[in-house]
C-alpha cells in the first residue's frame, strides 16, 4: 500500500521487469549479440553497436487501486517493449526479414508465458506496439509488447 513501507522488487527497483527481461533474452536466445534495457546504451552512442540486439523499454505503467486516485495503491500493470534491432544492406520493402524473421518467433517463445520473479502474472504477448522502423542507415527495429502485473 502507498504510505506503508513496501517490500516489493518493485519498490527496491521501479525497472525490475525489463531488466529480468533483457537477462532471459540473453541467455536464452543465443543469436542476439546484446540484450540490454534501452538506458544500458553508450552514452555517446544513438543504437547499440552490436547486431541483432534486443532492447527492453518500459512502455507503459499504471496502478489499478480503485480507479478514484485516492484508493491505495495494490496492483501495478506494466507494459514492456522489446525491440530487435538489425542492420540491413537491403534496399527493398521487406530489408531485414530474411535476419530478423526467425530472431521474432524466439524472442515471442522465450517471453511469452515466463513469470518474472516478484510479478503476480505471467508475461504476454500484447497488442498495440509500434509498427517496425526503418532508418537511413540501415537499421531495422521490430517491437513486440508484453504485459504483466505484480503486487506492491
Amino acid at each position: 500500500m502507498m504510505g506503508a513501507p513496501n517490500n516489493s522488487a518493485w519498490a527496491a527497483d521501479f525497472l525490475f521487469v525489463g531488466r529480468a527481461m533483457a537477462a532471459r533474452l540473453a541467455a536464452s536466445v543465443p543469436a542476439l549479440r546484446e540484450s540490454l534495457m534501452v538506458d544500458e546504451i553508450e552514452p555517446t552512442a544513438t543504437r547499440t553497436r552490436q547486431v541483432p540486439a534486443a532492447l527492453v523499454m518500459l512502455h507503459d505503467q499504471s496502478p489499478d487501486g480503485g480507479g478514484d486516485g485516492y484508493s491505495d495503491v495494490s496492483v501495478v500493470r506494466q507494459q514492456w517493449l522489446v525491440f530487435l534491432v538489425d542492420k540491413t544492406g537491403r534496399n527493398t520493402a521487406d530489408r531485414g526479414g530474411e535476419k530478423v524473421g526467425p530472431l521474432l518467433p524466439q524472442i515471442v517463445q522465450c517471453l511469452h508465458g515466463w513469470r518474472v520473479p516478484g510479478t503476480s502474472r505471467n508475461l504476454a504477448w500484447a497488442p498495440g506496439a509500434p509498427t517496425p522502423k526503418y532508418f537511413q542507415d540501415g537499421t531495422v527495429m521490430f517491437p513486440l509488447l508484453f504485459s504483466t502485473q505484480f503486487s506492491v
